[in-house]
């Protein structure tokens, strides 16, 4: 079972991959854009414009490796939330169509490797923590464009949609029931 937990920065979903991964009995795929972040010296709310890009790939590139390191797994974040972050700022920062196509194309390789996206929408205040971004007007964008993703690859014939379950409840606890439930008539 290959599980990935979406959703914008802030809505609990490291929470959530912890908890299932603990419940199912699953390795976890912690989510990577913090530790590259750290790497590059930075946090992922002050990544420089001119570091955006290679940052993105370098963050789509460990979650492929890590994802295609087993079969089984719980991650914190998949190739769908990667694709959002780099398509939300290309036109902020005038990223060349050529580039997305090419994440894009390494992306997409992904989606069919997923069993379940898990993905929580925002429904509390945005935690600051230091690290993440701030901007809850960037977190909005971010849930948007992960639902536009969503559907453009489910109309491009990506089988997304049965495989996707949307968390309706706040709480952990409940989520964790959710998830199980949508898994459990999945099977």
């Amino acid at each position: 079972m290959r599980i990935a937990i979406i959703g914008a920065h802030g809505t609990g979903k490291t929470t959530l991959a912890r908890s299932l991964a603990q419940e199912l009995d699953l390795p976890l795929i912690p989510e990577a854009a913090r530790y590259i972040a750290h790497d590059m010296g930075y946090t992922p709310a002050t990544i420089p414009d001119e570091l955006v890009v290679e940052y993105q790939r370098e963050i789509l590139a460990e979650q492929i490796f890590r994802e295609a390191a087993g079969d089984r797994w719980v991650s914190d974040r998949s190739v769908v939330d990667n694709m959002a972050y780099l398509v939300a700022q290309v036109e902020r920062l005038n990223i060349p169509v050529s580039t997305v196509l090419d994440y894009h194309r390494d992306a997409y390789q992904r989606l069919a490797h997923y069993d379940a996206l898990i993905f929580i929408p925002i429904m509390f205040e945005l935690e600051l923590d230091g690290e993440r971004h701030a901007d809850v007007e960037f977190q909005d964008e971010i849930e948007e464009t992960i639902l536009d993703i969503l559907d453009e690859l489910e109309a491009a014939g990506h089988d997304l949609a049965r495989r996707t379950y949307t968390v309706t409840s706040p709480m952990p606890a409940d989520r964790v029931a959710e998830v199980r439930a949508f898994l459990a008539a999945r099977a």
